[in-house]
């Protein structure tokens, strides 16, 4: 607990930004859990397993890599509305999220084997 205070109170002396980024970076990581536990509550639940973890995978990875490099929505793609410039990054990952669990799960989905194709066992 001594250590994690101290780094707060580094990065909170250093500049309060980084603080900010570091507080805005693990609100975004924890969204990414939000598809996976809405498809779970669902009486027919059609996300597999690994859809669902390629998904978070896929949402943490875009947090990481534009939080890290200062990248914004704004800045990959300068021709959009002023609006949709200014979407956090997390919602971006969300979405990405959302389309990778729903591919995967597609591409992963356990088809019911027919009873024709063993032979009648």
């Amino acid at each position: 607990m001594a250590i994690i205070a101290l780094i707060a109170v580094y990065f909170t002396l250093s500049g309060g930004e980084t603080i900010v980024a570091l507080l805005l970076m693990g609100y975004s990581f924890v969204t990414q859990l939000f598809p996976a536990l809405i498809f779970s509550l669902m009486p027919r639940n059609w996300a597999a397993r690994d859809g669902a973890i390629c998904g978070i995978l896929a949402g943490v990875a875009t947090v990481a890599a534009t939080s890290l490099t200062h990248t914004t929505f704004g800045k990959l793609f300068p021709a959009l509305p002023e609006a949709l410039k200014d979407l956090n990054i997390g919602i971006i990952a969300l979405v990405i999220n959302f389309i990778v669990l729903g591919v995967v799960s597609a591409l992963t989905q356990r088809r019911p084997v027919s009873v024709a194709a063993h032979g009648g066992e």
